[in-house]
């Protein structure tokens, strides 16, 4: 934090905030509810899931070669960074996830994430994987995996993560924890996640007979009580809500 003030310098009343929380909230006390107090858990891991698509464009893509010297500040703190996982005999893997040409000036940007990588490649325990440079691997569509103009949608999120788990698992040895019972509480969050995306899908099917048909062949329906709501309207039936229970 010294660091980032002295960097940035900000005001030395936001460092002492910092340092001293109390000193902004210590007359919070009378208006703590006991939600407060609560930690509430999501299987989504603090993920929220975002349907809409952004109708995004992709960007002019640089090659590797093409570079822009970081400044001081950034290469030592990327420096710390990595110093700081060598100690410690930790991977460290660097990503970059695509984002729509109208969020920055993503040119410079690029060249950004390029140096970075020339920085690094022969570190010992350092990965990057730039998803802008594995576009056409992933699939990847700017017209419909966005959400807005830098974050990924669901769609999105399920391609990049794909690859990115597969990559994990090829290049790092990470134990199955499947059928440990100290990480059972995955297996039930993933349950729960797939029961919402379910929900989800059903309510962006458009007509009831596609509707009860992708209602009827779905396996996350086995074993589950769908209910929803059915709206009457001119000319048919429109489903308009779906929960899992």
């Amino acid at each position: 934090m010294k660091s980032l003030f002295q960097y940035k310098n900000i005001d030395k009343t936001l460092l002492f905030e910092t340092y001293f929380p109390i000193y902004s909230y210590h007359s919070k006390w009378n208006i703590l509810q006991k939600n407060d107090f609560s930690q509430v858990e999501n299987y989504s891991k603090g993920l929220t899931f975002g349907y809409n698509k952004f109708s995004g464009n992709k960007p002019d893509i640089l090659t590797i070669d093409n570079r822009l010297a970081l400044d001081t500040e950034k290469k030592n703190t990327l420096g710390r960074i990595i110093k700081t996982v060598e100690s410690k005999n930790i991977s460290l893997l660097f990503t970059v996830i695509p984002y729509d040409k109208s969020y920055m000036d993503i040119e410079r940007a690029q060249k950004y994430y390029n140096e970075v990588y020339w920085l690094t490649k022969d570190k010992l325990n350092v990965s990057y994987l730039n998803y802008f440079h594995c576009l056409n691997e992933v699939n990847f569509d700017f017209s419909s995996d966005l959400i807005d103009d830098d974050h990924l949608n669901f769609y999105g999120v399920k391609k990049v993560t794909a690859h990115l788990g597969k990559y994990i698992k090829e290049h790092y040895d990470i134990p199955d924890r499947r059928q440990d019972p100290a990480y059972a509480k995955w297996n039930e969050d993933y349950r729960l996640y797939v029961q919402d995306i379910f929900a989800q899908e059903l309510n962006a099917t458009k007509g009831s007979e596609k509707y009860l048909e992708h209602l009827a062949v779905s396996k996350e329906a086995l074993g589950n009580i769908c209910m929803f709501i059915v709206n009457k309207s001119v000319g048919g039936v429109k489903i308009a809500n779906t929960s899992i229970v």
